[in-house]
């Protein structure tokens, strides 16, 4: 069992797991990189926290969202698209996408449409929602960001949903970051556990829809949502 354990949390076992997801998204200069209509940043990064700068705080993933500046800076799109999961107050759903864009409005960080899938549970939902913006506002191709752990299943999701996907992959945990200490690929550590984890995750998660046909529950609070999108014209901008 210590054995085993030893295994699960040791980056000389784990990292090649994950370092094989990641590689094949390595990103070559963003200048080598077509133009798109919109860049597509898929949730996380940020997390309520009412004490911090704009009501939330930054994790790890905020790569992502410096991810899509950094393609809008460079004219690589014309809109920023932002995904996001849900969080609850005083029994009111909040759109994590809210935050980013009080967020980048706050800091004026970039200075064209912004618009939000709003509260969409996963990547499924972040999809098709994103398909209802895109044909809303007549936009064709557009660069997926996201971590590049999740990027296999966040791309066949998304051309699952029938749309035109460029990978732009952040948040690189193993493939490309250098261990401080060699010693260090021998010894247990905790995030090798989390990085595990993702692993896990993504391979069981693209496993599941395909078994599922892409179905997922239903999602009254975003369907609605979508509804008032295709009945409503109005651009929210920076």
């Amino acid at each position: 069992m210590a054995g085993l354990l030893w295994c699960i949390a040791t980056p000389m076992f784990v990292k090649p797991l994950l370092a094989e997801m990641e590689k094949k998204y390595a990103n070559k200069s963003i200048e080598q990189l077509p133009n798109c209509d919109a860049v597509v940043v898929l949730g996380s990064g940020f997390f309520p926290s009412d004490f911090d700068v704009c009501g939330a705080g930054l994790n790890e993933s905020a790569d992502r969202i410096f991810s899509g500046i950094d393609l809008i800076y460079k004219g690589k799109a014309r809109y920023l698209i932002i995904g996001g999961g849900v969080y609850e107050r005083d029994g009111v759903k909040i759109a994590y996408g809210e935050f980013i864009e009080r967020w980048l409005q706050n800091f004026k960080l970039i200075r064209m449409p912004v618009l939000n899938v709003g509260p969409a549970r996963n990547t499924y939902e972040e999809a098709l929602a994103t398909k209802v913006l895109m044909q809303k506002y007549k936009l064709q191709s557009l660069y997926l960001v996201t971590s590049a752990y999740h990027m296999d299943r966040a791309v066949a999701v998304f051309k699952h949903a029938g749309l035109q996907v460029v990978p732009f992959a952040s948040d690189f945990q193993c493939y490309g970051v250098q261990t401080p200490n060699f010693r260090c690929e021998y010894i247990p550590q905790r995030k090798y556990l989390e990085y595990l984890e993702y692993y896990l995750h993504e391979k069981f998660g693209l496993l599941l829809y395909t078994i599922k046909g892409w179905q997922v529950p239903e999602n009254p609070s975003l369907e609605k949502l979508l509804q008032n999108e295709l009945s409503n014209s109005s651009t929210n901008t920076l």
